[in-house]
Formats: C-alpha cells, structure tokens, sequence
C-alpha cells in the first residue's frame, strides 16, 4: 500500500469501456496499490456479526 494507507478497490462499484479493459484496471490497481474487492465482500468485513468493534463507530479494523 502506498504511503502506508490500506486502499481497497470495490470491484463491482466501477467499469470502463470492457470488461477486458476493467480487469485489467483491477489487476494493475491490486499489483500496485492495494485490494480488490466485491461489494459484498466489503460489507461484510463491516458487519456487526464479523467484528468485535460493531456497527456505528469509527475505530473499526479491516482485516490483513
């Protein structure tokens, strides 16, 4: 990760011209800056039942 941010990429949250064109856009960002991930996948993470912190605060950890 760039300058020690932990950037996540929401898969189905963006597009570009192909879908050869977006895989590629995905691959180079998850070499180069951080992950990728499903939209799904993402609120999951931040689902009460999945942490410890819950719903509502700002301190949550996004797993490594």
């Amino acid at each position: 990760a760039m300058w020690g941010y932990r950037t996540i990429m929401v898969s189905d949250g963006n597009a570009d011209q192909t879908d050869a064109l977006h895989n590629h856009t995905l691959g180079k960002f998850l070499v180069t800056f951080g992950d990728v991930q499903s939209t799904d996948d993402l609120l999951a993470m931040f689902d009460a039942d999945a942490s410890p912190v819950g719903k509502g605060t700002h301190t949550q950890r996004v797993p490594y």
